[in-house]
Protein backbone atom coordinates (compact mmCIF):
# COMPACT_ATOMS: atom_id res chain seq x y z
CA UNK A 1 0.00 0.00 0.00
CA UNK A 2 1.30 3.45 -0.93
CA UNK A 3 0.30 6.57 0.96
CA UNK A 4 0.80 9.76 -1.04
CA UNK A 5 -1.71 12.23 0.34
CA UNK A 6 -0.62 15.24 2.37
CA UNK A 7 -3.39 14.44 4.87
CA UNK A 8 -4.80 10.98 5.48
CA UNK A 9 -8.20 10.45 7.12
CA UNK A 10 -8.31 7.51 9.47
CA UNK A 11 -11.69 5.99 8.77
CA UNK A 12 -10.58 3.35 6.31
CA UNK A 13 -10.00 -0.34 6.92
CA UNK A 14 -7.72 -2.60 4.93
CA UNK A 15 -7.35 -6.34 5.33
CA UNK A 16 -3.93 -6.14 6.96
CA UNK A 17 -3.58 -2.48 7.86
CA UNK A 18 -5.90 -0.47 10.10
CA UNK A 19 -5.76 3.28 10.61
CA UNK A 20 -8.25 4.83 13.01
CA UNK A 21 -8.56 7.48 15.66
CA UNK A 22 -7.18 5.02 18.19
CA UNK A 23 -4.03 4.55 16.10
CA UNK A 24 -2.42 2.84 13.16
CA UNK A 25 -1.93 -0.93 13.32
CA UNK A 26 0.13 -2.64 10.63
CA UNK A 27 -0.56 -6.38 10.63
CA UNK A 28 2.19 -7.68 8.35
CA UNK A 29 1.65 -5.25 5.47
CA UNK A 30 4.40 -3.52 3.48
CA UNK A 31 3.55 0.20 3.50
CA UNK A 32 5.20 2.97 1.49
CA UNK A 33 4.96 6.60 2.59
CA UNK A 34 6.14 8.62 -0.37
CA UNK A 35 8.09 11.85 -0.31
CA UNK A 36 5.94 14.82 0.72
CA UNK A 37 3.31 12.73 2.52
CA UNK A 38 2.39 13.44 6.16
CA UNK A 39 0.77 10.56 8.05
CA UNK A 40 -0.57 11.72 11.43
CA UNK A 41 -1.72 9.05 13.92
CA UNK A 42 -2.24 8.56 17.64
CA UNK A 43 -0.55 5.24 18.44
CA UNK A 44 1.47 3.26 15.91
CA UNK A 45 1.83 -0.52 16.22
CA UNK A 46 3.81 -2.73 13.86
CA UNK A 47 2.88 -6.44 14.04
CA UNK A 48 3.70 -9.76 12.43
CA UNK A 49 0.91 -11.65 10.67
CA UNK A 50 1.21 -15.18 9.24
CA UNK A 51 4.99 -15.01 9.84
CA UNK A 52 5.21 -11.81 7.76
CA UNK A 53 6.57 -8.70 9.47
CA UNK A 54 4.90 -5.38 8.94
CA UNK A 55 7.23 -2.77 7.47
CA UNK A 56 7.32 0.83 6.23
CA UNK A 57 9.36 2.30 3.40
CA UNK A 58 9.35 5.82 4.81
CA UNK A 59 10.27 8.59 2.37
CA UNK A 60 7.85 11.10 3.86
CA UNK A 61 6.80 11.92 7.41
CA UNK A 62 5.12 9.71 10.01
CA UNK A 63 3.78 11.75 12.95
CA UNK A 64 2.94 9.70 16.04
CA UNK A 65 1.19 11.32 19.00
CA UNK A 66 0.92 8.21 21.20
CA UNK A 67 3.07 5.13 21.72
CA UNK A 68 5.30 3.66 19.00
CA UNK A 69 5.34 -0.13 19.30
CA UNK A 70 7.27 -2.71 17.29
CA UNK A 71 5.86 -6.20 17.92
CA UNK A 72 7.35 -7.70 14.76
CA UNK A 73 10.72 -9.44 14.48
CA UNK A 74 11.90 -6.83 11.95
CA UNK A 75 13.14 -3.27 12.33
CA UNK A 76 9.95 -1.58 10.94
CA UNK A 77 11.66 0.75 8.46
CA UNK A 78 13.05 -0.69 5.22
CA UNK A 79 14.95 0.53 2.15
CA UNK A 80 16.84 3.13 4.16
CA UNK A 81 18.86 5.31 1.80
CA UNK A 82 22.50 6.27 2.29
CA UNK A 83 21.09 9.74 3.00
CA UNK A 84 17.94 8.82 4.95
CA UNK A 85 14.97 10.98 3.97
CA UNK A 86 12.08 9.60 6.03
CA UNK A 87 11.26 11.19 9.37
CA UNK A 88 9.41 9.72 12.35
CA UNK A 89 8.11 12.61 14.45
CA UNK A 90 7.12 11.87 18.04
CA UNK A 91 4.83 14.79 18.74
CA UNK A 92 2.74 13.79 21.77
CA UNK A 93 3.11 13.73 25.54
CA UNK A 94 4.48 10.89 27.70
CA UNK A 95 5.10 8.57 24.77
CA UNK A 96 6.77 5.14 24.76
CA UNK A 97 9.07 3.60 22.18
CA UNK A 98 8.39 -0.02 23.01
CA UNK A 99 7.80 -3.55 21.74
CA UNK A 100 9.92 -6.67 21.29
CA UNK A 101 12.49 -5.75 18.61
CA UNK A 102 14.84 -2.73 18.32
CA UNK A 103 13.94 -0.17 15.67
CA UNK A 104 16.28 1.26 13.03
CA UNK A 105 14.98 4.77 12.42
CA UNK A 106 15.82 6.82 9.35
CA UNK A 107 15.50 10.19 11.10
CA UNK A 108 13.87 10.69 14.49
CA UNK A 109 12.38 13.98 15.66
CA UNK A 110 11.43 14.36 19.33
CA UNK A 111 8.99 17.14 20.21
CA UNK A 112 7.20 18.24 23.37
CA UNK A 113 7.29 16.26 26.62
CA UNK A 114 9.01 13.03 27.56
CA UNK A 115 9.48 10.08 25.21
CA UNK A 116 10.65 7.01 27.11
CA UNK A 117 12.85 4.47 25.36
CA UNK A 118 11.70 0.98 26.33
CA UNK A 119 13.84 -0.90 23.77
CA UNK A 120 17.59 -1.49 23.88
CA UNK A 121 19.89 -0.92 20.91
CA UNK A 122 17.56 1.10 18.75
CA UNK A 123 19.52 2.90 16.03
CA UNK A 124 19.17 6.16 14.13
CA UNK A 125 20.67 6.11 10.66
CA UNK A 126 20.29 9.82 9.98
CA UNK A 127 19.47 12.73 12.29
CA UNK A 128 18.19 12.82 15.86
CA UNK A 129 16.36 16.16 16.13
CA UNK A 130 15.67 17.15 19.74
CA UNK A 131 12.96 19.69 20.48
CA UNK A 132 11.63 17.84 23.51
CA UNK A 133 12.75 15.21 26.00
CA UNK A 134 13.86 11.63 25.37
CA UNK A 135 14.54 9.42 28.39
CA UNK A 136 17.00 6.61 27.62
CA UNK A 137 15.58 4.66 30.56
CA UNK A 138 18.53 2.25 31.12
CA UNK A 139 18.80 1.56 27.38
CA UNK A 140 21.36 2.26 24.65
CA UNK A 141 20.52 4.40 21.62
CA UNK A 142 22.93 4.24 18.67
CA UNK A 143 23.68 7.15 16.35
CA UNK A 144 25.01 5.78 13.09
CA UNK A 145 25.84 9.04 11.33
CA UNK A 146 29.55 9.83 11.98
CA UNK A 147 28.99 13.55 11.89
CA UNK A 148 28.66 16.25 14.60
CA UNK A 149 25.33 17.21 13.05
CA UNK A 150 23.80 13.79 13.74
CA UNK A 151 22.17 15.47 16.75
CA UNK A 152 20.17 18.57 15.84
CA UNK A 153 19.35 20.32 19.11
CA UNK A 154 16.67 22.96 19.61
CA UNK A 155 15.38 22.48 23.17
CA UNK A 156 14.76 19.80 25.80
CA UNK A 157 17.34 17.13 26.55
CA UNK A 158 18.40 13.49 26.56
CA UNK A 159 17.91 11.98 30.02
CA UNK A 160 20.60 9.51 31.10
CA UNK A 161 20.13 9.42 34.86
CA UNK A 162 19.85 5.69 35.65
CA UNK A 163 22.36 4.07 38.02
CA UNK A 164 24.96 1.37 37.24
CA UNK A 165 23.09 -1.41 39.04
CA UNK A 166 20.00 -0.75 36.93
CA UNK A 167 21.98 -0.18 33.74
CA UNK A 168 23.13 3.13 32.34
CA UNK A 169 21.18 4.99 29.70
CA UNK A 170 23.74 5.39 26.93
CA UNK A 171 24.28 7.12 23.62
CA UNK A 172 26.63 5.16 21.36
CA UNK A 173 27.83 7.52 18.67
CA UNK A 174 29.45 5.64 15.78
CA UNK A 175 31.92 8.41 15.03
CA UNK A 176 34.42 6.20 13.23
CA UNK A 177 37.65 7.94 12.20
CA UNK A 178 36.10 11.42 12.14
CA UNK A 179 37.32 14.43 14.06
CA UNK A 180 35.26 17.42 15.17
CA UNK A 181 33.05 18.58 18.02
CA UNK A 182 30.32 16.19 19.18
CA UNK A 183 27.73 17.51 21.62
CA UNK A 184 25.31 15.32 23.60
CA UNK A 185 22.53 17.42 25.21
CA UNK A 186 22.13 15.47 28.44
CA UNK A 187 19.84 16.92 31.08
CA UNK A 188 17.76 16.06 34.13
CA UNK A 189 14.51 17.00 32.40
CA UNK A 190 13.95 20.10 34.50
CA UNK A 191 16.52 22.47 33.07
CA UNK A 192 16.86 21.69 29.39
CA UNK A 193 20.35 20.40 28.56
CA UNK A 194 21.78 21.24 31.99
CA UNK A 195 24.37 18.44 31.62
CA UNK A 196 25.33 19.15 28.02
CA UNK A 197 28.48 17.15 27.28
CA UNK A 198 30.88 18.26 24.53
CA UNK A 199 33.66 16.04 23.20
CA UNK A 200 36.08 17.51 20.68
CA UNK A 201 38.09 14.86 18.84
CA UNK A 202 41.44 16.41 17.92
CA UNK A 203 43.24 13.50 16.24
CA UNK A 204 42.16 10.64 14.00
CA UNK A 205 41.15 7.48 15.91
CA UNK A 206 40.96 3.99 14.47
CA UNK A 207 39.43 1.70 13.38
CA UNK A 208 36.82 3.40 11.22
CA UNK A 209 34.18 1.21 12.89
CA UNK A 210 34.97 2.74 16.30
CA UNK A 211 32.59 4.69 18.51
CA UNK A 212 32.27 6.68 21.72
CA UNK A 213 29.68 5.74 24.37
CA UNK A 214 28.25 8.59 26.48
CA UNK A 215 26.29 8.51 29.74
CA UNK A 216 25.99 10.39 33.03
CA UNK A 217 24.35 9.78 36.40
CA UNK A 218 24.03 11.43 39.84
CA UNK A 219 25.40 10.11 43.15
CA UNK A 220 24.69 10.49 46.83
CA UNK A 221 26.80 12.56 49.24
CA UNK A 222 29.43 9.79 49.45
CA UNK A 223 29.79 9.73 45.65
CA UNK A 224 28.20 6.30 45.46
CA UNK A 225 27.29 4.23 43.61
CA UNK A 226 30.70 4.05 41.99
CA UNK A 227 30.90 3.27 38.28
CA UNK A 228 31.00 -0.43 37.43
CA UNK A 229 34.39 -1.95 38.25
CA UNK A 230 35.53 0.91 40.51
CA UNK A 231 35.87 0.25 44.24
CA UNK A 232 37.17 3.52 45.71
CA UNK A 233 38.09 7.15 45.14
CA UNK A 234 41.75 6.71 46.18
CA UNK A 235 42.73 9.80 48.20
CA UNK A 236 39.84 11.93 46.94
CA UNK A 237 37.24 12.87 49.53
CA UNK A 238 33.50 12.99 48.71
CA UNK A 239 33.20 16.40 50.36
CA UNK A 240 35.45 17.78 47.61
CA UNK A 241 33.75 16.03 44.65
CA UNK A 242 30.73 16.84 42.52
CA UNK A 243 27.86 14.39 43.00
CA UNK A 244 27.98 13.04 39.44
CA UNK A 245 29.97 10.76 37.12
CA UNK A 246 30.29 10.95 33.36
CA UNK A 247 30.95 8.02 31.06
CA UNK A 248 32.87 8.82 27.86
CA UNK A 249 34.11 5.46 26.61
CA UNK A 250 36.39 5.39 23.56
CA UNK A 251 35.75 2.13 21.69
CA UNK A 252 38.91 2.27 19.61
CA UNK A 253 42.21 0.47 19.17
CA UNK A 254 43.94 3.81 18.65
CA UNK A 255 42.27 6.40 20.84
CA UNK A 256 42.19 10.07 19.83
CA UNK A 257 43.47 13.16 21.60
CA UNK A 258 40.42 15.04 22.87
CA UNK A 259 39.08 18.10 24.65
CA UNK A 260 36.03 17.83 26.91
CA UNK A 261 33.53 20.34 28.25
CA UNK A 262 31.49 19.15 31.24
CA UNK A 263 28.31 20.97 32.27
CA UNK A 264 27.04 20.45 35.81
CA UNK A 265 24.08 21.86 37.71
CA UNK A 266 23.50 23.27 41.19
CA UNK A 267 22.48 19.89 42.66
CA UNK A 268 25.85 18.41 41.70
CA UNK A 269 27.71 20.89 43.92
CA UNK A 270 25.09 21.40 46.63
CA UNK A 271 26.79 22.56 49.84
CA UNK A 272 24.70 20.21 51.99
CA UNK A 273 26.37 17.19 50.38
CA UNK A 274 29.64 18.96 49.62
CA UNK A 275 30.35 21.30 52.55
CA UNK A 276 34.06 21.66 51.76
CA UNK A 277 33.72 22.15 48.01
CA UNK A 278 34.83 25.47 46.54
CA UNK A 279 33.04 25.51 43.19
CA UNK A 280 35.43 27.91 41.48
CA UNK A 281 38.27 25.40 42.03
CA UNK A 282 36.56 22.49 40.22
CA UNK A 283 38.69 20.49 37.83
CA UNK A 284 38.24 17.14 36.08
CA UNK A 285 39.67 13.79 37.14
CA UNK A 286 39.31 10.40 35.48
CA UNK A 287 39.75 6.75 36.38
CA UNK A 288 42.54 4.77 34.69
CA UNK A 289 40.96 1.35 34.17
CA UNK A 290 44.34 -0.18 33.30
CA UNK A 291 46.23 0.79 36.46
CA UNK A 292 42.96 1.01 38.47
CA UNK A 293 43.50 4.44 40.00
CA UNK A 294 42.25 8.02 39.85
CA UNK A 295 45.48 9.78 40.80
CA UNK A 296 47.79 8.96 37.89
CA UNK A 297 46.82 12.11 35.95
CA UNK A 298 46.95 15.63 37.30
CA UNK A 299 43.61 17.32 37.91
CA UNK A 300 42.91 19.50 34.93
CA UNK A 301 40.47 22.00 33.52
CA UNK A 302 39.08 25.49 34.02
CA UNK A 303 35.80 26.11 35.82
CA UNK A 304 33.35 28.80 34.73
CA UNK A 305 30.84 29.21 37.56
CA UNK A 306 28.57 31.45 35.47
CA UNK A 307 27.96 28.77 32.82
CA UNK A 308 28.58 25.92 35.31
CA UNK A 309 31.11 24.23 33.03
CA UNK A 310 34.55 22.73 33.41
CA UNK A 311 36.54 22.76 30.19
CA UNK A 312 39.68 20.69 29.61
CA UNK A 313 41.83 21.01 26.52
CA UNK A 314 44.33 18.62 25.02
CA UNK A 315 43.74 15.32 26.80
CA UNK A 316 46.24 13.02 25.13
CA UNK A 317 45.12 9.62 23.90
CA UNK A 318 46.99 7.81 26.69
CA UNK A 319 44.92 9.75 29.24
CA UNK A 320 41.56 9.24 27.52
CA UNK A 321 39.67 6.75 29.67
CA UNK A 322 36.01 6.15 30.36
CA UNK A 323 34.85 7.50 33.74
CA UNK A 324 35.18 11.12 34.86
CA UNK A 325 34.05 13.35 37.69
CA UNK A 326 34.79 16.84 38.98
CA UNK A 327 36.96 17.54 42.01
CA UNK A 328 37.97 20.54 44.03
CA UNK A 329 41.03 19.41 45.93
CA UNK A 330 42.70 21.58 48.49
CA UNK A 331 44.14 19.86 51.56
CA UNK A 332 42.80 21.75 54.57
CA UNK A 333 44.61 20.85 57.76
CA UNK A 334 43.00 22.03 61.00
CA UNK A 335 45.17 23.56 63.74
CA UNK A 336 43.31 21.81 66.56
CA UNK A 337 41.06 18.82 67.26
CA UNK A 338 38.99 17.52 70.18
CA UNK A 339 39.04 13.70 70.49
CA UNK A 340 36.23 13.49 73.05
CA UNK A 341 34.01 10.98 71.17
CA UNK A 342 31.22 13.46 70.57
CA UNK A 343 31.24 12.69 66.87
CA UNK A 344 32.72 16.08 65.98
CA UNK A 345 36.37 16.69 65.14
CA UNK A 346 37.40 13.44 66.91
CA UNK A 347 39.86 12.16 64.28
CA UNK A 348 42.78 14.09 62.83
CA UNK A 349 43.40 13.67 59.05
CA UNK A 350 41.79 10.32 58.31
CA UNK A 351 42.65 8.92 54.88
CA UNK A 352 46.15 10.36 54.58
CA UNK A 353 49.58 8.94 55.30
CA UNK A 354 50.15 10.54 58.71
CA UNK A 355 52.80 10.54 61.42
CA UNK A 356 52.34 12.23 64.82
CA UNK A 357 55.50 13.14 66.73
CA UNK A 358 55.86 14.58 70.24
CA UNK A 359 58.31 17.28 71.30
CA UNK A 360 60.96 14.65 72.03
CA UNK A 361 60.80 13.21 68.52
CA UNK A 362 58.92 10.06 69.50
CA UNK A 363 56.47 8.75 66.90
CA UNK A 364 53.07 8.41 68.56
CA UNK A 365 51.09 7.45 65.45
CA UNK A 366 51.90 6.20 61.95
CA UNK A 367 49.04 5.19 59.65
CA UNK A 368 46.14 6.27 57.43
CA UNK A 369 43.14 5.80 59.73
CA UNK A 370 43.62 9.21 61.35
CA UNK A 371 44.89 9.94 64.86
CA UNK A 372 42.35 9.63 67.66
CA UNK A 373 44.55 11.26 70.33
CA UNK A 374 45.77 8.02 71.88
CA UNK A 375 48.94 5.96 72.04
CA UNK A 376 48.62 2.24 72.68
CA UNK A 377 44.94 2.82 73.46
CA UNK A 378 45.60 5.44 76.13
CA UNK A 379 44.71 9.09 75.77
CA UNK A 380 47.58 11.52 75.60
CA UNK A 381 47.52 14.84 77.42
CA UNK A 382 46.21 18.04 75.89
CA UNK A 383 49.19 19.65 74.22
CA UNK A 384 50.74 20.59 70.88
CA UNK A 385 52.07 17.82 68.64
CA UNK A 386 53.85 17.72 65.30
CA UNK A 387 52.50 16.09 62.18
CA UNK A 388 54.05 14.83 58.96
CA UNK A 389 51.58 14.17 56.12
CA UNK A 390 52.51 12.58 52.80
CA UNK A 391 50.04 13.33 50.03
CA UNK A 392 50.36 12.12 46.42
CA UNK A 393 49.86 14.89 43.90
CA UNK A 394 48.25 14.10 40.59
CA UNK A 395 51.51 13.25 38.89
CA UNK A 396 51.90 10.46 41.50
CA UNK A 397 54.68 12.31 43.36
CA UNK A 398 54.54 12.43 47.15
CA UNK A 399 54.30 15.85 48.71
CA UNK A 400 55.29 16.09 52.38
CA UNK A 401 53.56 18.61 54.61
CA UNK A 402 54.55 19.36 58.21
CA UNK A 403 53.09 21.48 61.00
CA UNK A 404 51.63 21.46 64.49
CA UNK A 405 48.29 20.25 65.78
CA UNK A 406 46.86 21.18 69.17
CA UNK A 407 44.96 18.47 71.00
CA UNK A 408 42.22 20.16 73.01
CA UNK A 409 40.63 18.35 75.94
CA UNK A 410 37.01 19.30 76.62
Amino acid sequence: MKLKNSLIAFSFLLINCVAAQSGFVNNGLSVTVESGAYINVVDFTNNQSNSIDGSIDLDGNLIVNGNFTNNSSGNVFTNIESLPDGDLILNGTNQLITGVTPVFFENLTVKNSTKTLDLNNCEIKGILAIDGIIDLNKNKLLLDKPDPNAINYSSGCIISESLPLDGLGEIQWNIGSNTGTFSVPFGTGSGNNDHNLILKINSTPSPSSGSVIFATYPTDATNEPFPTGIASLDTFQPKNLSDRYWKIEPVYTTKPDVSINFKYNAADVDQTDNPKLVEDNLKAIRYNDVSNEWIDMRMTGVCDMLSKTVNIDNITSENFYTYWTLSEFELRIPNAFTPDNDGKNDIFMKGYSLKIVNRWGEILYDGQDGWDGTIDGKKVSASTYYYIISVPDFDKNLKTMTGVITLVSE
